[in-house]
């Protein structure tokens, strides 16, 4: 339905990405009361399984109508276990992963210090090991046909 609305300034397709841990029908619900009193809804959209009436928990799109151009859409539907985030054009930075906003997830402080933790704690650099390896393998000794001792060179009747 939102391909075949005309697009005009107040109407605007608003994306869900994930769901996380919430059903279709709560969702419903929440997009009601977060939603709702600012703009009306023309179209809800969702992915399901072909065959099935199961829902994906991603990929909704919303089609609605502000009711006034002055109406902000929120970042986010809270509920009671968190929140969920929300895109269309031109919205606010909001992060995706620690649910907050004032920038996307790729400028994630906390995102981006918890990854500078995990790349402190010592690891066997990937130097070490091709070492260890090389190390290895010139104890072991190599017949000039290449072949080890061990193996016992074997005819192939072809």
């Amino acid at each position: 339905m939102y391909q075949t609305e005309k697009i005009e300034e107040d109407i605007t397709v608003v994306n869900i990405p994930n769901l996380g841990d919430v059903d279709i029908l709560t969702l419903l619900d929440l997009i009601k009361e977060t939603i709702e009193p600012i703009s009306e809804i023309i179209d809800i959209s969702a992915l399901c399984r072909k065959g099935l009436t199961e829902f994906l928990p991603y990929g909704v799109k919303i089609l609605l109508k502000k009711k006034t151009a002055e109406a902000t859409i929120p970042s986010f539907i809270d509920y009671q276990y968190g929140r969920i985030n929300i895109f269309y054009r031109g919205c606010k930075e909001a992060c995706s992963y620690c649910k907050q906003e004032g920038s996307w997830k790729s400028n994630c402080e906390f995102l981006i210090s918890k990854n500078k933790k995990n790349s402190k704690k010592p690891q066997k650099s990937k130097k070490n090991q091709t070492e260890d390896q090389a190390t290895d393998t010139s104890v072991a000794s190599v017949e000039p046909n290449g072949q080890t001792e061990a193996d016992e060179p074997s005819n192939v009747d072809q």
